[in-house]
């Protein structure tokens, strides 16, 4: 996990599933604010949030800029990178190949 644009008084703010497994990946002493998954912010919102906090940026996800992008905030953004096991990507091409495979020796032969 890298942080895009980070500043000294970041605040997170998510809307995303299960948001407490975020905490491992951010400085300590961060103020959250999670809402339900999904959730559209508001102006009033935010706008709380900043006045409480004074931020120097509104931390947040890359699927939870795209719905704050409107809002006039500096935003630093928790970039989650996933890595996959080769062993692992190897057996689930195998199994799509396989599946493909036993799908067209079941068709009829229309020839």
């Amino acid at each position: 996990v890298t942080i895009t644009n980070p500043t000294k008084k970041m605040v997170l703010v998510t809307a995303i599933a299960n948001p407490d497994r975020l905490k491992k990946f951010i400085p300590q002493n961060i103020p959250t604010y999670y809402f339900s998954d999904h959730h559209f912010f508001t102006k009033e919102e935010l706008e709380e949030i900043v006045q409480k906090e004074h931020p120097t940026s509104l931390l947040v996800t890359r699927k939870d800029v795209v719905k704050l992008q409107k809002f006039p905030y500096n935003y630093s953004i928790l970039e989650l990178k996933i890595n996959i096991d080769e062993k692992i990507i190897q057996r689930v091409d195998r199994f799509i190949k396989d599946f493909y495979a036993k799908k067209d020796s079941n068709s009829p032969n229309t020839s």
